[in-house]
C-alpha cells in the first residue's frame, strides 16, 4: 500500500492527515482495511505517571501502569447497526465527541479527531508484558468489514467481506500540546471549547432563565396489532392526550414550576411505530390543533417550550401505499441485503431474530423525507413549535447498497445538513438527544446526555468532560430519571450542573403491558411520578440554579465518592456519589447528597 501522510504544524501543536484519496492498493486481493494513526505519538514508559483521557459517555481517565494491562477500544459516536450482532452490549457505547489526550508530566496533549470520526474508535493500551508502552491513539476503519455466514448451510467458512471503497472523509486529527499541571483536564476542555466555538457550534444561551429547565417527554401514540376477521390489523392506542398534558403544567405551574420544555413523541398519525416520517399531521387520537396551540402559548407564556419529535433514521412500519419504498429508503450491509431491525431480549441480550421491529433509513432519503415532512410543518400552528430529531444525535448510519455506498463518516455530514434545515425552518428552537458533534451548531437543547462515562474495567475514574467543554453553551440534561433511578442520579446530575429529565404518558401503566413495552418502559404513569418530579426539581432548583447555564471551570475527586465541581463565578458543587456519609474537611455529606459552596 503507498499510503500519503500530511503532517502541518502550526502554534499549538500540529495536525496529522491521511490523503485517503491518493491511497494506492497494488492488487485486487489485499485491501486496507485499517489504519492506526501515529499509534506510538506521546506513548510513556513505566516510569510515567498520569492518565489517558478517553471520551467514553461523559468522559474518563485511565491510569497508566495499572497492575494489570488493559486493552481498550471504542467508537466515536455509535457502533455500526449494519454489522451482524447476535448480542447487544450490557454497558452504553456512544461516544458523543471525538476526542482523546495523555496527562502527564513527562508530556501531555489533546487530541481532538477534525476529519473521519465517523469511522473511527479510541485505541489505548497501558503497559505490560503484551504492550510495550501506555499509548493512545485513533484507528480508523479505512472501508467496513463484516463477516458473512451465507454458506454455513453448506459447509463453507466464515468470510470477511469488504465495503468496495475507502473512506471518504480524510481521517484528521489535531494535536495541541498541553502544559502539565491541576489545571490540564481544564485548560484541555478550554481548547475544544474555543475549537468548537470558532467553527460556530458553541454561543451563548440565549433562553437563559433564573430557573434549572425540567424537561419531560410525553409518548403520545402508539399500535398493537389485533385480529379483525381473520386478518392482522393495526390499532392505535392512545398513550398521552394532549388535555392531560395540559393539565399536568398547569398543576406543575400552581407549584412554581415554570421552566418547563416539553416534548411529544408518536404524536402523528402513525404514532411510534411509524413508518417514514414525511407528514406533519396531528393524530386525533392524540388531540386537536386547537389544544395543541392552547399547550403551546400556556408554556411560553411561563418562559418554557414546545417540541415535537421526528424520526428519520428508523421506519417500523411499512404499510401499503406509504411513501416508504424498501428498495430505495432503506439502508443495506455488506452483503446487499435490506437491513431490519431485530429485538434483543431484556436479559440475555440475545437477539431474537424471530421479531422484527422495523427498518434501518438510508441517509440518502433523510433529506427527502426532512422536506416533506417541512411542507406540513410551515403550516398554521406546527410553525409556532420547536423540533426534535431525538434519533438524529444518536445514531449515524451507513448504507453499502452497491449504487450509493456510503459510510458512517459521510452520513455524519448528511445528518449534519438535515439538522441545519430544521434549525433554519424552527427559528433555531431544534432539540436532539445525545449531542454527537456534528448536532452542536444546530442546538441549544440536548436531553438524555451520559452523566457518566459506562465504567468499563479499565476506566480509573468518570469525568465530566462532555459538560466541560458544553456548559454554558448548551442546556442539557442526563437520562430519564423515573427510567434510570431518581436517587443514585442526583449527585450525578449536580456534578454536572444538568437539568432533570423525564419519560411520561398521561394513561395507565396497563397500556404498555397491552402495547407490550411493560419490560421497556416499567412505569410512565405521571401520576406515579408527579409529586416525587415537583418535590426533587424543587430542591435540585434551589441549590444548583445559582451555578446553571454556567461554564465549567474545573473538576476534581476529593476522594473515591465525593467530586467538586467549580463553576465560572468561583461557586462549588460537593457531590457525594455514594450510599454512604462522606466528610470533606467540616462538611459532612449524606448518602447521594449534594451542596453548594463557595
Amino acid at each position: 500500500f503507498v499510503i500519503p501522510l500530511e503532517l502541518s504544524l502550526d502554534e499549538d501543536g500540529f495536525t496529522a492527515e491521511v490523503l485517503s484519496d491518493r491511497i494506492k492498493e497494488n492488487n485486487q486481493t489485499d485491501k486496507l482495511a485499517q489504519i492506526y494513526l501515529l499509534e506510538y505519538f506521546g506513548a510513556k514508559n513505566e516510569t510515567a505517571d498520569g492518565y489517558m483521557l478517553v471520551p467514553d459517555g461523559s468522559g474518563s481517565l485511565i491510569k497508566l501502569n495499572q497492575a494489570a494491562p488493559q486493552n481498550y477500544q471504542q467508537h466515536f459516536y455509535n457502533d455500526d447497526l449494519l454489522m451482524k450482532t447476535d448480542s447487544e452490549y450490557q454497558l452504553s457505547r456512544n461516544v458523543p465527541l471525538p476526542y482523546f489526550g495523555m496527562i502527564c508530566e513527562t508530556g501531555s496533549y489533546f487530541a481532538t479527531v477534525d476529519g473521519g470520526a465517523g469511522m473511527g474508535a479510541v485505541f489505548a493500551r497501558t503497559m505490560g508484558k503484551a504492550n510495550p508502552l501506555n499509548m493512545i491513539c485513533t484507528v480508523f476503519n479505512m472501508r467496513a468489514v463484516d463477516k458473512t455466514d451465507i454458506g454455513k448451510d453448506r459447509n463453507i467458512p466464515t468470510l470477511n467481506v469488504y465495503n468496495g471503497h475507502i473512506l471518504y472523509e480524510h481521517p484528521r486529527i489535531k494535536y495541541t500540546l498541553m502544559p502539565y499541571n491541576q489545571n490540564t483536564l481544564s485548560e484541555m476542555a478550554a481548547v475544544y471549547r474555543n475549537k468548537l466555538a470558532l467553527k460556530g457550534a458553541l454561543g451563548e444561551l440565549n433562553n437563559k432563565s433564573s430557573d434549572v429547565p425540567l424537561y419531560l417527554d410525553f409518548l403520545c401514540l402508539s399500535t398493537k396489532e389485533v385480529n379483525v376477521a381473520g386478518f392482522s390489523v393495526s390499532q392505535r392506542v392512545a398513550m398521552s392526550k394532549l388535555a392531560e398534558i395540559i393539565d399536568v403544567v398547569k398543576e406543575l405551574h400552581s407549584e412554581g414550576i415554570t421552566n418547563l420544555v416539553v416534548r411529544l413523541k408518536g404524536w402523528n398519525e402513525q404514532g411510534l411505530k411509524h413508518g417514514a416520517f414525511d407528514q406533519c399531521k396531528l393524530s386525533s387520537k392524540v388531540g386537536s390543533l386547537k389544544e395543541l396551540e392552547e399547550l403551546n402559548n400556556l408554556l411560553a407564556a411561563k418562559g418554557g417550550r414546545l417540541y415535537l419529535d421526528t424520526d428519520f433514521s428508523f421506519a417500523q412500519a411499512n404499510r401499503a401505499f406509504d411513501s416508504f419504498a424498501l428498495s430505495r429508503d432503506t439502508a443495506r450491509n455488506l452483503e446487499r441485503a435490506v437491513h431490519s431491525l431485530k429485538d434483543y431480549d431484556l436479559v440475555t441480550l440475545q437477539m431474537k431474530k424471530s421479531f422484527r421491529q422495523g427498518f434501518v433509513v438510508t441517509p440518502y432519503s433523510y433529506m427527502s423525507f426532512c422536506d416533506k415532512f417541512l411542507k406540513g410543518y410551515q403550516a398554521g400552528i406546527f410553525s409556532k413549535l420547536g423540533l426534535s430529531w431525538s434519533t438524529g444525535g444518536m445514531y449515524l448510519i451507513g448504507d453499502y447498497n452497491k449504487k450509493t455506498d456510503i459510510d458512517m463518516a459521510y452520513s455524519a455530514n448528511v445528518s449534519a445538513k438535515v439538522f441545519e434545515k430544521l434549525y433554519k425552518a424552527s427559528g433555531g428552537s431544534v432539540l436532539t438527544d445525545y449531542g454527537y458533534d456534528y448536532t452542536l451548531p444546530y442546538t441549544q437543547d440536548i436531553v438524555n446526555s451520559p452523566l457518566t462515562s459506562s465504567y468499563f474495567a479499565c476506566e480509573t475514574a468518570s469525568v465530566p468532560f462532555m459538560q466541560m467543554v458544553l456548559s454554558g453553551a448548551k442546556n442539557m440534561s442526563g437520562p430519564a430519571l423515573n427510567i434510570t433511578g431518581v436517587q443514585s442520579r442526583l449527585p450525578e446530575m449536580a456534578a454536572c450542573a444538568a437539568a432533570p429529565y423525564y419519560l411520561l404518558m398521561t394513561a395507565d401503566n396497563e397500556v404498555l403491558r397491552e402495547l407490550e413495552l411493560q419490560n421497556v418502559y416499567y412505569s410512565l404513569d405521571y401520576r406515579m411520578h408527579l409529586s416525587d418530579i415537583v418535590a426533587a426539581y424543587k430542591t435540585y432548583n434551589n441549590k444548583i440554579s445559582g451555578v446553571y447555564g454556567r461554564k465549567i471551570e474545573g473538576f476534581a475527586w476529593l476522594n473515591d465518592a465525593v467530586s467538586c465541581t467549580e463553576f465560572e463565578n468561583g461557586e462549588k458543587v460537593l457531590a457525594n456519589w455514594s450510599g454512604q456519609e462522606q466528610a470533606v474537611g467540616d462538611v459532612v455529606l449524606q448518602p447521594y447528597s449534594y451542596i453548594l459552596t463557595d
